[in-house]
């Protein structure tokens, strides 16, 4: 459809510069009017709009009014904060660090629950009065089947960065905001909410969109950082845990003969402790550490290889397996290095008895 040669089309991602110019908004305002009298729109229209403007028609969503008529109770929102919990503290300082830079331009930014619950609000005096004034407050919802087509209903509905600006809102009270939302989606790819920044119109910026889908991506790598550092830290712990239930003793080492884990037995073994070891080289703990090293650079695997070790507690007799880790990725080589104590006992079969392991690192 055009209006005085104009497309709103050709304009679909830029006529937000423009938003108060009288052309556009008298095609927006006819294109709402039309639709809401014949439920038929024309080429104009963008169409995540025109498909929000049909799923409002088909739901029965009154264009006139539109208020949201359910609004969790404080408690009801507290009950609420323990699903989503994680995604508001990381949220947060986001939202905050956003809003000092546009603080005193009239915005107002929030975060909503994957079911389009409003959680925090963060804003101008000026705006949040007004969203005040259309139930726009933590505990709201902004779906589609309550409010009509608003960007974080859009947003949640289909999964994609949107703005919405004056008439392209399905409800006749929500005509004189422009609003910008962008998805959240945890690390398994899975919706979280959306980050909304909302305005009147006359005061929309082009950038608005931009900002928002920055602020989102933030959001979401720190979501995503944080749950990756759980879960390393889970699985040092389990890693910990089994290679201080060993019976042998066990040491890691990297290519530059630094000690990046050792367990207690080996520690004991050595007659040093784990805090001590860590990170540092393989010579501080075994003053004749090239028996060792000069194993090591073969970079080979080694089964039951005996050797004396000289530490704090004297010399040891122990029975040494190697196995070599290589990160092609990386280029790097680590070694994972288990002893076992020789018991002093004569006899040839008793010796054999003792030099024979009882599980190698492959077997754990």
């Amino acid at each position: 459809m055009e209006e005085r040669g104009i497309s709103l089309g050709k304009f679909s991602s830029v006529y937000y510069s423009h938003v108060n110019d009288k052309e556009i908004a008298k095609i927006l305002e006819k294109n709402w009017r039309h639709f809401i009298t014949y439920g038929t729109a024309g080429t104009s229209m963008r169409k995540e709009i025109l498909r929000s403007w049909l799923r409002c028609r088909e739901n029965f969503v009154d264009p006139y009014k539109g208020y949201n008529n359910k609004i969790l109770s404080h408690d009801e929102l507290k009950d609420r904060y323990h699903d989503v919990q994680e995604m508001i503290n990381v949220a947060k300082p986001v939202m905050r660090s956003l809003y000092n830079s546009i603080k005193g331009s009239g915005y107002m930014i929030t975060i909503n629950h994957k079911d389009g619950i409003i959680m925090e609000l963060l804003g101008d005096m000026s705006i949040r009065r007004l969203a005040e004034s259309l139930d726009v407050v933590p505990g709201a919802s902004c779906d589609e089947n309550m409010v009509g087509t608003t960007a974080p209903g859009i947003s949640l509905k289909e999964e994609i960065p949107v703005r919405v600006d004056y008439k392209e809102h399905y409800c006749e009270i929500f005509h004189y905001l422009s609003c910008s939302a962008a998805p959240i989606f945890d690390p398994e790819g899975r919706l979280f909410g959306c980050l909304v920044l909302s305005s009147t119109y006359d005061k929309a910026h082009p950038h608005t969109l931009g900002l928002v889908m920055a602020a989102a991506k933030n959001i979401e790598g720190e979501i995503c950082y944080r749950a990756l550092h759980n879960k390393l830290k889970k699985t040092y712990h389990y890693i910990d845990t089994i290679s201080n239930a060993m019976s042998k003793g066990m040491i890691s080492i990297n290519s530059q003969g630094e000690i990046m884990h050792i367990n207690r037995q080996c520690a004991d073994m050595l007659g040093t402790s784990i805090y001590e070891c860590k990170g540092a080289p393989i010579s501080k703990v075994i003053n004749n550490a090239e028996t060792l090293t000069g194993l090591l650079v073969k970079n080979q695997k080694i089964n039951d290889r005996e050797l004396t070790l000289v530490t704090k507690k004297g010399k040891t007799r122990v029975n040494t397996n190697i196995t070599v880790l290589e990160d092609e990725s990386e280029d790097t080589v680590n070694y994972i290095v288990t002893f076992k104590e020789i018991e002093k006992m004569p006899g040839t079969a008793n010796k054999k008895a003792a030099l024979t392991a009882s599980y190698t690192f492959d077997d754990l």
